[in-house]
């Protein structure tokens, strides 16, 4: 595969043959650690918001408003009036790293 930016990536990462999928997921899961992964998966369970996030995962407050911030502006995760919901991409990296 071509060296393509994080956002090139992310754009084309639902139109690729599994193989394929599965090496960006890895490239990204390395990117975002094992931080914002544990968050991604806790908002698959439910989680809306930092202090359920906190409970669930046990990562420190100040770390998950950080990481909430990075998610969202890389279309992992979006904020409604309810809390935290995972995006396509956020879906989608889970789904591939499993």
């Amino acid at each position: 595969m071509m060296n393509l930016t994080m956002i090139e990536q992310l754009r084309r990462f639902d139109q690729l043959p599994l193989d394929e999928s599965s090496a960006i997921a890895q490239e990204m899961s390395l990117m975002l650690g094992d931080v914002g992964i544990t968050i991604m998966q806790a908002i698959s369970q439910g989680m809306q918001d930092v202090d359920c996030i906190h409970y669930f995962t046990g990562i420190p407050r100040p770390c998950i408003a950080g990481r909430l911030s990075a998610l969202e502006s890389m279309s992992f995760i979006g904020k409604t009036a309810l809390g935290y919901i995972l995006q396509n991409h956020g879906i989608e990296l889970l789904e591939a790293m499993a």
